[in-house]
Protein backbone atom coordinates (compact mmCIF):
# COMPACT_ATOMS: atom_id res chain seq x y z
CA UNK A 1 0.00 0.00 0.00
CA UNK A 2 1.28 3.57 -1.15
CA UNK A 3 1.59 5.94 2.24
CA UNK A 4 -0.84 8.62 1.60
CA UNK A 5 1.85 11.56 2.46
CA UNK A 6 4.69 9.94 -0.44
CA UNK A 7 5.28 12.57 -2.44
CA UNK A 8 6.96 11.05 -4.85
CA UNK A 9 4.70 10.14 -8.01
CA UNK A 10 3.79 6.50 -9.56
CA UNK A 11 6.57 6.77 -12.20
CA UNK A 12 9.00 8.01 -9.35
CA UNK A 13 7.79 4.90 -6.99
CA UNK A 14 8.55 2.43 -9.85
CA UNK A 15 12.27 3.70 -10.22
CA UNK A 16 11.01 5.42 -13.60
CA UNK A 17 11.00 8.83 -14.51
CA UNK A 18 9.01 11.49 -16.35
CA UNK A 19 9.46 13.74 -18.98
CA UNK A 20 6.78 15.95 -17.80
CA UNK A 21 7.09 18.53 -14.80
CA UNK A 22 4.31 18.06 -12.18
CA UNK A 23 2.50 20.84 -13.38
CA UNK A 24 1.92 19.65 -16.37
CA UNK A 25 1.11 16.39 -15.03
CA UNK A 26 -1.55 17.92 -13.02
CA UNK A 27 -2.88 19.84 -16.14
CA UNK A 28 -3.23 16.67 -18.04
CA UNK A 29 -4.72 15.35 -14.72
CA UNK A 30 -7.48 17.79 -14.42
CA UNK A 31 -8.13 17.93 -18.28
CA UNK A 32 -8.59 13.79 -18.18
CA UNK A 33 -11.25 14.68 -15.27
CA UNK A 34 -12.94 17.12 -17.28
CA UNK A 35 -13.18 14.93 -20.55
CA UNK A 36 -13.89 11.99 -18.49
CA UNK A 37 -16.74 13.82 -16.47
CA UNK A 38 -18.30 14.89 -20.08
CA UNK A 39 -18.75 11.80 -21.39
CA UNK A 40 -20.48 10.22 -18.06
CA UNK A 41 -22.10 13.46 -16.89
CA UNK A 42 -23.51 14.27 -20.37
CA UNK A 43 -23.64 10.92 -22.61
CA UNK A 44 -24.74 8.89 -20.02
CA UNK A 45 -26.65 10.93 -17.65
CA UNK A 46 -28.79 12.06 -20.68
CA UNK A 47 -29.32 8.40 -21.70
CA UNK A 48 -30.82 7.93 -17.85
CA UNK A 49 -33.03 10.91 -18.11
CA UNK A 50 -34.15 9.71 -21.58
CA UNK A 51 -35.08 6.75 -19.92
CA UNK A 52 -37.13 8.08 -17.34
CA UNK A 53 -39.05 10.13 -20.04
CA UNK A 54 -39.71 7.78 -21.94
CA UNK A 55 -40.28 5.15 -18.69
CA UNK A 56 -38.53 2.64 -21.02
CA UNK A 57 -35.19 1.10 -21.61
CA UNK A 58 -36.05 -0.42 -24.58
CA UNK A 59 -32.70 -1.71 -26.54
CA UNK A 60 -30.65 -1.18 -23.72
CA UNK A 61 -28.38 -4.50 -22.78
CA UNK A 62 -28.29 -5.08 -19.41
CA UNK A 63 -25.22 -6.87 -19.51
CA UNK A 64 -23.24 -4.45 -20.69
CA UNK A 65 -24.34 -1.83 -18.40
CA UNK A 66 -24.14 -4.16 -14.96
CA UNK A 67 -20.38 -5.07 -16.67
CA UNK A 68 -19.70 -0.89 -16.91
CA UNK A 69 -21.04 -0.38 -13.34
CA UNK A 70 -18.52 -3.46 -12.11
CA UNK A 71 -15.65 -2.16 -14.25
CA UNK A 72 -15.95 1.79 -13.20
CA UNK A 73 -16.33 0.50 -9.37
CA UNK A 74 -13.19 -1.37 -9.52
CA UNK A 75 -11.54 1.53 -11.56
CA UNK A 76 -12.69 3.61 -8.27
CA UNK A 77 -11.23 1.10 -5.83
CA UNK A 78 -7.74 0.91 -7.77
CA UNK A 79 -8.14 4.76 -7.62
CA UNK A 80 -8.63 4.78 -3.69
CA UNK A 81 -5.68 2.00 -3.33
CA UNK A 82 -3.09 4.41 -5.09
CA UNK A 83 -4.45 7.47 -4.18
CA UNK A 84 -5.13 9.09 -7.49
CA UNK A 85 -8.07 11.21 -7.84
CA UNK A 86 -7.88 11.24 -11.77
CA UNK A 87 -9.17 8.06 -11.60
CA UNK A 88 -11.71 8.49 -8.46
CA UNK A 89 -13.83 11.18 -9.84
CA UNK A 90 -14.80 10.40 -12.78
CA UNK A 91 -14.88 6.45 -12.40
CA UNK A 92 -16.82 7.47 -9.45
CA UNK A 93 -19.49 9.37 -11.18
CA UNK A 94 -19.41 6.90 -14.13
CA UNK A 95 -20.01 4.11 -11.83
CA UNK A 96 -23.02 6.19 -10.09
CA UNK A 97 -24.92 6.54 -13.60
CA UNK A 98 -24.09 3.19 -14.64
CA UNK A 99 -26.00 1.72 -11.58
CA UNK A 100 -28.79 3.88 -12.08
CA UNK A 101 -29.41 2.60 -15.75
CA UNK A 102 -28.53 -0.88 -14.43
CA UNK A 103 -31.59 0.12 -11.79
CA UNK A 104 -33.62 1.56 -14.77
CA UNK A 105 -33.55 -1.46 -16.77
CA UNK A 106 -34.61 -3.41 -13.85
CA UNK A 107 -37.18 -1.01 -12.70
CA UNK A 108 -38.84 -0.80 -16.06
CA UNK A 109 -38.79 -4.08 -17.39
CA UNK A 110 -40.77 -5.46 -13.83
CA UNK A 111 -43.55 -2.46 -14.72
CA UNK A 112 -44.60 -3.68 -17.77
Amino acid sequence: MVDAHDSKSCIERCGGSSPLSGTKIMTIGYITIALSLLVTGIGMTSQARKNYLRKSTEGLSFMYFILLAVSYSFWVYYGFSIFDYVLIIPMAVGALVSYIIVFQIYYYKSVK
